[in-house]
């Protein structure tokens, strides 16, 4: 049953077995959905006359990640989903920044989490994901690193990952040390104090003793961000 509704099988289901017609789903688009499917034609255009003309850019690489989302927002089959995350990836690694290559990776890996539950293969992209924004100075760059933590956390904790073959203590210890390196950047004040916020919600999961102590701290990384008057 499983593989049936995950892959969108109820038709070839109903038919091959002479099931009673009354179990065919009925599918219902709405508006937004009429204007997904649209964007998502618009988007596969685009790309193929990217690539027959021969302009490889930037564009290319983030509609190539639209697709692969908006394919997700439209139940497409998850074997079709994969395969245009894949197709982004691969054009983040070879036409893309450190930016894009993370952002494609990061939506195949919360696809593969919240979408498909396959922790197993979204252990691989999130360990894909924290080697591509390894030595980051872009405290966004963490905070999308935080998401798939607390992701592996969940995983870990509900028993669906082994904690040491997801190198969970590894990756928290690699996740907390790039926020205070990042946080310890006086040249760039805004970003060194979204990365102390970061650091102190991470805490905060890992550490419920000191709760109060890291909410006090919180409150001071708070008030500093605030503009001065004057």
């Amino acid at each position: 049953l499983d593989k049936v509704f995950d892959n969108h099988l109820e038709k070839f289901t109903i038919e091959a077995l002479r099931l009673s017609t009354s179990l065919r789903p009925e599918i219902r688009k709405g508006p937004l959905d009429t204007e997904r499917e649209q964007r998502l034609a618009e988007l596969e255009t685009a790309i193929q006359e990217r690539l027959q003309t021969g302009r490889i850019n930037a564009e290319l690489v983030a509609d190539a990640i639209e697709s692969a989302t908006i394919a997700r927002a439209v139940d497409r089959a998850r074997t079709e989903v994969d395969c245009r995350f894949l197709r982004a990836k691969e054009f983040a690694d070879k036409f893309g920044s450190q930016h894009e290559r993370l952002q494609a990776i990061y939506g195949w890996a919360w696809t593969t989490f919240w979408w498909y539950e396959d922790y197993g293969r979204y252990a691989v992209h999130e360990a894909a994901a924290f080697e591509i924004a390894r030595g980051t100075e872009n405290s966004y760059h963490l905070e999308l690193l935080g998401n798939l933590w607390m992701c592996l956390r969940t995983a870990v904790y509900q028993s669906g990952l082994n904690s040491s073959e997801a190198q969970f203590d590894q990756r928290t210890a690699d996740l907390l040390d790039a926020l205070r390196r990042v946080g310890a950047n006086e040249g760039r004040p805004s970003n060194a104090l979204y990365a102390q916020t970061l650091a102190l919600q991470t805490r905060l999961l890992l550490e419920p003793e000191n709760t109060d102590v890291l909410l006090r701290s919180l409150q001071g990384t708070i008030e500093r961000a605030q503009p001065t008057v004057g």
